[in-house]
């Protein structure tokens, strides 16, 4: 308790970075820069690497490295981004105009985009709570599959999004509503194209990734276990989890921020109901298994009322596509599916390290070269740079 005090005080100033950092990175997307604010998350993970291997030595606890190397994190992803601000020519002092027009704006809005933003974090928390009351172990094994399933929604949604609602915004401030529909049909598509082949990969070697990174010291067999249960529950709301993101920056660039919040403390409710139907007969797997069930339901209730709103969107052409990504997942996790226990067996924690990541390898390989062959409009860059003739 006395630590975990001492760790937070070390580590809030962290909120004014980032959210100062992540104000710089929605000016930057918004004026169409993407480099410098996609970087900010890369230098804060090195920061928190650095910090490890350079202070744990030097600081008691040791685990205090770790949280100076978070702090620090936070500073670079704010610093980092100030010189290409500079060249937009936007202003750097603070500016306290409350009355301003579009200050207003933005509290009018803030309030519901946040809560909005906030349903995910509030599902892990309740969550949590109910795995407290489950055998032990229950809490870590959901903390961690949680941590392997964020990897390819933060890297892959996160983009799709950043690079879709500046885009989104400016056709539907210009009235231009086909290229507004062609557009959230793409991002929508894209998304599903890259989250259902990673929900096949998470679930088919949910196993070997976990201990891969994590079987080693305390964490013992049953953890990987464990943990594996509940990343393969977790994955099967991934492309619904990723879609409904998606959906809500579509509603959003509407300046409609109330349907996507009323949607999601909707599906908050059930997944808190469905959680605690299924803690009993599936415990942890059946709290991930809900926080599954609540994206499903986000991402069906948001796609009917933009449905209902654009009957003009092409959905007919949009769940064809996604079925064609499922058949194509499916394939590639049937494949990659021996390799798992091949990489179960390995001897050695180099052994294992190597045949997971040929696995992944051969899983992502596999899925893109049926794309590809199949002609998927979302493969067309990788078939371009597959064709591009070498320069002389």
């Amino acid at each position: 308790m006395d630590l975990t005090v001492r760790l937070a005080r070390f580590v809030f100033p962290y909120i004014f970075f980032m959210g100062l950092g992540a104000l710089f990175m929605g000016a930057l997307n918004a004026g169409g820069i993407f480099a410098a604010p996609a970087l900010g998350p890369v230098m804060g993970n090195l920061a928190v690497i650095a910090a490890a291997f350079i202070l744990t030595a030097r600081l008691d606890p040791p685990v205090l490295a770790l949280a100076a190397g978070v702090l620090a994190g936070g500073l670079l992803h704010l610093i980092i981004q100030l010189p290409s601000l500079g060249k937009m020519g936007l202003p750097l002092r603070p500016d306290f105009r409350f009355r301003d027009p579009g200050v207003k704006k933005i509290l009018v809005t803030l309030a519901p985009a946040a809560l909005g933003a906030a349903v995910y974090q509030l599902s892990v928390f309740i969550n949590t709570i109910l795995a407290s009351f489950l055998p032990d172990g229950s809490i870590p094994w959901l903390y961690y599959a949680d941590r392997l399933m964020q990897f390819p929604l933060g890297i892959f949604t996160m983009a799709i999004g950043s690079a879709a609602l500046p885009a989104l915004s400016r056709l539907a401030a210009s009235g231009d509503r086909a290229g507004f529909l062609a557009s959230a049909h793409f991002a929508l598509a894209l998304s599903f194209f890259i989250t259902v082949p990673a929900m096949a990969g998470l679930i088919t070697l949910a196993e070997p990734l976990v201990a891969f990174l994590f079987e080693r010291g305390e964490f013992t067999r049953s953890g990987t276990l464990g943990t594996a249960q509940a990343l393969k529950a977790y994955a099967l709301g991934l492309p619904f989890l990723s879609g409904s993101g998606i959906l809500a920056r579509i509603f959003y660039s509407r300046r409609n921020t109330r349907t996507p919040t009323l949607v999601a403390a909707g599906s908050l409710a059930f997944g808190a109901l469905a959680a605690l139907v299924l803690m009993g007969p599936l415990r942890h797997q059946g709290l991930a298994l809900a926080s599954s069930l609540a994206s499903l339901a986000n991402f069906i209730w948001l796609y009917i009322l933009l449905a209902r709103q654009d009957r003009d969107f092409p959905r007919g052409r949009l769940a064809s596509e996604i079925a064609g990504f499922f058949l194509m997942a499916g394939l590639m996790g049937a494949a990659v599916r021996p390799l798992a226990g091949w990489a179960l067996a390995a001897p050695g924690f180099a052994v294992l390290a190597g045949r997971t990541l040929g696995a992944v390898a051969a899983g992502i390989g596999l899925y893109f070269g049926l794309a590809l062959l199949t002609r998927r409009p979302q493969a067309e860059p990788l078939l371009r740079l597959l064709k591009r003739k070498p320069r002389a």
